[in-house]
């Protein structure tokens, strides 16, 4: 038989890399690691916070249109420093509940452009000094030319600065995913509802917390360089400056010499006192010789000549001139009377002299110096953001076996610290992490069970469901062991183990787990808190998938029900349950209710996100297959035909949503008895999901399995064995020997036989898959029961 295409989840918006929550995280799509890199008591002495601070910056006196905020207006102090940037018409509209929203957990300064005029080159000054950019996301912003998506956001993604989208809009996900917009990263969504808020406001705390430094870190890190050089230079130049500043940290021994360079106006700080200041702590003075640095405006020499030249010579500092651009000889020493010549950057004489200003420095060549460097390049404190290097510096503290370093490994690659994720290389720094604790404290410690759990989630995105089971199921046993039930840390790792029970198809597991959690749930929070509505709702999830339809009604009635008081028709929480209550329905028979809600769902999402949108799109899936239960057929192809080709224009052909539409079509199909049209489909499906996902994605299998039916069905059947063994083996090593879409597979692989008069094959092959079914489903579930039938005809 086909696999039917699963009903999806009607809500599909992403969520962003969420930090942990005390007791629940079902709704967010990724969850970061804690923060920065943990103070171990062997470390004792570094990293004291998790917050990022402000970087100091050595400014020219300009006009600027950047504004400056800061809580209750207190003074800038040593702040973090965050942009914030949004489509000018919706300033008024975003900026002061968004202040609001930070400054309820995070003394920062916030950066903005009020829309009155700044120039580009303002706007990108102040986003070089800024450890973060937050940016509202509309469909203004999406969809028309403004200077924050053109240039704000662009400026960030091309200089690796950690971007917080904030998703206000519903319906805007293909829009938002494009690659000239925010492609794969990970966005927040501001609640609408009391519950919705808390997490939101949650969520942005830790995303905080990890992100930026605080003052006392920053002073950590400044006082780690070998040494500082001034780099004085014209704006019109800044481009020069950068490379100059990434060829500097290129020269061997230059790595750790920290380079301060003037960019924008800091409003509330003293330039000139800043100018002495950063002069006196510096070892060189480096002049960046271009024809702009001999410049006047309206025959005043430019702040180079008149102030920052001076002020060094002045101070006794070496001096290195260093020619990036042919500039008149003449008119240098005219203008920088005693300027030594002129050198290339990539002369000798230009690392000798840079090397010997260092002369005297001490070199630290320990674990945590690699790391507190690895932690500055990775903000640009004092040197230039530079992730390659950053990771470098860091992966060598961690192969020293320095704690905080594989911490702070596992949590970049996870994208913790608003970088885009490379799992694999998490899950192996996090491994580490939890053996490293394991040694130090012990299998039971808080802190080892913490960065187990850590790891399982890792595992759990990675797709790895049996590794992440395996990992969880022990911190699920060792917490309710030092913990209890009832601790929020042992209800967050049980709920995770039920998620990733689901996932592996161990029904009975799944069925356990989701009991256990609502019984706790309603114990500790009360019948009618979220949390618990969304373990009934899984609960009653567990027992459809367990076959027990007519308590699964029961339960999914009740968490609709419940879900619509407390939350509202409206809510996305209670759409979903509407969406469980109509499969409910049609297991039980009951398909005119059931296609009446699936109608309703699909009513309530279109209104909320518009008729093109994917979630939109997904329930008029839905829906069609609920026409398929009633015996509709042509009416549920009509729908998924517009469904499909909606979906295309929208998502584009390679989307995976997309391509389980042509599955779900093909299906359709099949129901009609139209073969040879399905056929095609099934195989353009299965073409464009293995060249999209890879042929080892779970979602492949169920594409795999449909097509060897249609060759089944088509009177092929060397074909369908050819395609069944090959799911087959792909669905043991993915999902597990005794998943349920694993025997689906084997028992059609049996009908092939089957029908080929391969018949002791055929009844080897569905013994198999009746006993499997028994250990999975038990005796009594329907798939059990039509095996067991089967068996005995055969």
């Amino acid at each position: 038989m086909l696999s039917r295409p699963p009903l999806t989840d009607c809500w599909t918006t992403s969520r962003p890399s969420c930090p942990r929550q005390s007791t629940w995280r079902s709704t967010c799509a990724r969850r970061t690691a804690t923060c920065w890199p943990l103070s171990a008591p062997a470390n004792k002495g570094f990293l004291p916070t998790c917050r990022r601070p402000r970087q100091v910056v050595f400014c020219r006196v300009t006009r600027m249109a950047i504004q400056l905020k800061t809580k209750n207006e207190q003074p800038l102090n040593d702040k973090p420093r965050v942009f914030f940037a949004c489509h000018p018409a919706e300033h008024t509209r975003y900026f002061e509940g968004v202040c609001a929203a930070i400054f309820r957990t995070h003394d920062v300064a916030l950066y903005y452009d009020d829309g009155e005029g700044g120039s580009a080159e303002e706007r990108y000054d102040a986003l070089a000094r800024c450890q973060l950019l937050v940016v509202p996301v509309t469909r203004l912003l999406l969809t028309t030319p403004n200077p924050a998506m053109d240039e704000v956001v662009a400026a960030a993604q091309r200089e690796q600065t950690p971007l917080l989208p904030l998703m206000m809009e519903p319906g805007l996900d293909s829009l938002y995913a494009r690659e000239d917009r925010f492609g794969e990263r990970q966005y927040l969504t501001p609640g609408n509802t009391d519950a919705e808020t808390a997490f939101f406001e949650q969520t942005l705390e830790q995303f905080l917390h990890t992100v930026l430094i605080s003052g006392d870190v920053m002073a950590d890190l400044r006082r780690s360089f070998r040494g500082y050089v001034f780099l004085s230079y014209r704006k019109k130049d800044r481009r020069h400056a950068r490379q100059l500043l990434r060829y500097i940290h290129s020269l061997p021994g230059c790595e750790d010499v920290a380079v301060w360079f003037d960019e924008f106006l800091t409003p509330g700080e003293s330039f000139e006192k800043n100018i002495d200041e950063a002069l006196q702590k510096s070892q060189l003075f480096l002049l960046l010789v271009t024809p702009q640095v001999l410049e006047e405006t309206d025959g005043v020499p430019n702040y180079v000549v008149r102030q920052e030249y001076p002020a060094a010579r002045r101070a006794g500092l070496p001096i290195l001139a260093v020619q990036m651009e042919p500039t008149d000889p003449a008119a240098l020493a005219e203008a920088f009377p005693g300027l030594p010549a002129c050198v290339a950057p990539e002369e000798e004489a230009f690392a000798a002299q840079l090397r010997q200003a260092m002369t005297g420095a001490s070199v630290d060549e320990s674990p945590e110096h690699d790391l507190r460097m690895g932690l500055a390049y990775l903000r640009g404190v004092d040197v230039e953001i530079d992730h390659a290097r950053a990771i470098r510096c860091v992966t060598r503290a961690a192969e020293a076996g320095w704690d905080s370093a594989i911490a702070c490994l596992r949590n970049l690659y996870n994208g913790s610290m608003g970088d885009l994720p490379d799992l694999p290389q998490a899950a192996h720094w996090a491994k580490k992490y939890v053996g490293l604790c394991e040694k130090r404290w012990g299998a039971k410690h808080p802190e080892t069970l913490e960065a187990a759990f850590d790891w399982a989630l890792i595992l759990k995105d990675m797709g790895d469901y049996r590794a992440a089971g395996q990992v969880m199921a022990q911190v699920c046993v060792k917490r309710k062991e030092t913990l209890g039930l009832e601790h929020p840390d042992t209800l967050n790792a049980y709920n995770e183990i039920t998620t990733i029970y689901d996932l592996l198809g161990m029904v009975d597991k799944f069925r356990q787990f989701s009991q256990a959690v609502y019984n706790q749930s309603r114990k500790s929070l009360g019948e009618d808190h979220p949390h618990t509505l969304s373990a009934l709702y899984r609960l009653a999830d567990a027992c459809h998938q367990q076959g027990e339809y007519r308590q699964a009604l029961e339960l999914a009635q009740r968490a609709f029900d419940r879900r619509r008081q407390v939350l509202g028709e409206d809510a996305q929480d209670t759409i979903a349950s509407l969406a469980l209550l109509a499969t409910c329905l049609v297991d039980v028979g009951e398909l005119d209710k059931a296609v009446a809600m699936g109608e309703r769902c699909y009513q309530l999402i279109k209104e909320q996100v518009g008729d093109e949108h994917p979630d939109t799109l997904n329930a008029l899936g839905n829906l069609a297959m609920l026409y398929v239960s009633q015996g509709d057929h042509r009416r549920a192809l009509a729908l998924m035909e517009d469904c499909y080709e909606r979906q295309r224009q929208v998502l584009g052909d390679d989307h995976p949503n997309t391509a389980a539409t042509l599955n779900a079509l093909a299906f359709v199909l099949n129901e009609l008895e139209d073969y040879r049209r399905a056929l095609p489909l099934l195989q353009q499906a299965y073409r464009q999901q293995t060249q999209t996902l890879g042929e080892k994605h779970p979602d492949l299998l169920y594409i795999l399995n449909n097509l060897a039916t249609a060759y089944l069905n088509t009177g092929s059947p060397a074909q369908a064995i050819m395609h069944l063994e090959k799911g087959y083996r792909l669905s043991k090593e993915i999902l597990g020997k005794d998943h349920p879409h694993t025997l689906t597979i084997l028992s059609n692989l049996a009908e092939a036989h089957n029908r080929q008069g391969n018949r002791e094959i055929a009844r080897e092959l569905i013994q198999k898959c009746y006993d499997g079914r028994v250990r999975t489903l038990g005796e009594t579930h329907p798939d059990t029961l039509t095996t067991a039938d089967w068996l005995k005809r055969l």
